[in-house]
Order: structure tokens, then sequence, then C-alpha cells
């Protein structure tokens, strides 16, 4: 797993709202929505990636 954090949003080089975002998490989805939820950012992004370059998002 990876994660980042980025802002997201704004309108100028360094505003905008604090988001996660996570790369081949391995958690259900409960448990995603439960990080995301104590996560205390605006938004939380689970991006995970399958064969022939396909991607899932899951947003929170």
């Amino acid at each position: 797993m990876r994660q980042f954090e980025l802002t997201c949003f704004g309108t100028r080089p360094g505003e905008g709202n604090p988001a996660l975002v996570l790369l081949d998490d391995s958690r259900d989805d409960a448990e995603r929505q439960h990080f995301a939820n104590a996560s205390g950012r605006a938004a939380c992004a689970f991006v995970d990636t399958g064969g022939d370059d396909d991607l899932t998002l899951d947003f929170y």
C-alpha cells in the first residue's frame, strides 16, 4: 500500500481541502469507511489496480 496526502479544490497552490489517496490497500469496504471517517480529512480515495490496466476507485 502507498499513501499520499494531497489538497483538492483549491484555487491556488497550497490551498484546498486535505485528501488522502491510498493505492492498492487491502482493507474491505467497512474498514475503508472506518479509516476514512477516522482520518479527519475532507476526502479519502482508495485506488486499486487490477488486470488489464483496470482501476477501481472507492471515494469516501
